[in-house]
């Protein structure tokens, strides 16, 4: 008997989902056609936020809008490239790209931040993105990527970074990488080609809680 009530209920909600789509959910279609599109990218990047408040945080940053802060600063411009080849998902659905995002729902958050090209300079690419939790690059193509200065500075929230698979062979700056990541306790650097890498300083400053470097 509680097989067939099951399988009755599965063909119930098949037919209001169906009825659903019939009678115009344009949401819900364009949410399947959008996590669709999605599982074509392979170069992206996952961030994880755990929002207690709903409010506008920073999620990506530029070279570009650091200058704008200090003009002391020295280095490349990556925000047009980063506005030319960066699409933004929002817990599975596309929003309009943007350096900061309307988070709306409390608890866990994913973004996903979607490159169409290979971009070369990834300096301040996270800077200032305080309330990241966590980072995952293992599906970010890096290969072309010279500039790698200040790409997580001051990701203060920051406790888990996935570095494992990040190609660096071609980077020349990596100056205050990881500086004032001050939550974070391990880095593993294991696969990290610093062959050409001329200018490493102040790599680790003020990461108050780091005990490990694999």
């Amino acid at each position: 008997m509680l097989k067939k009530t099951n399988t009755f209920n599965q063909s119930k909600n098949k037919a209001q989902t169906i009825n659903q789509l019939e009678n115009g959910n344009i949401n819900h279609s364009i949410e399947i056609e959008q996590i669709n599109e999605l599982s074509n990218y392979e170069n992206y990047i996952t961030c994880i936020y755990e929002i207690v408040k709903p409010r506008i945080i920073q999620i990506l940053n530029s070279y570009e809008l650091n200058y704008q802060k200090n003009s002391n600063l020295k280095g490349e411009n990556n925000g047009v490239e980063i506005k030319k080849n960066c699409l933004i998902y929002l817990n599975n659905l596309k929003i309009p790209f943007g350096f900061k995002c309307n988070f709306k729902k409390e608890g866990k958050n994913e973004i996903k931040i979607i490159f169409k090209n290979n971009i070369t300079i990834a300096n301040y690419l996270f800077s200032l993105c305080s309330s990241i939790k966590s980072l995952d690059l293992s599906n970010f193509d890096s290969s072309n990527v010279t500039n790698m200065s200040y790409m997580f500075y001051n990701c203060s929230s920051l406790t888990n970074l996935k570095l494992s698979k990040l190609n660096t062979k071609n980077v020349i700056d990596m100056n205050n990488m990881f500086s004032n990541c001050s939550s974070i306790t391990n880095i593993d650097l294991s696969n990290f080609n610093t062959d050409n890498v001329t200018n490493m300083s102040s790599m680790f400053e003020k990461c108050s809680s780091l005990i490990n470097l694999n």
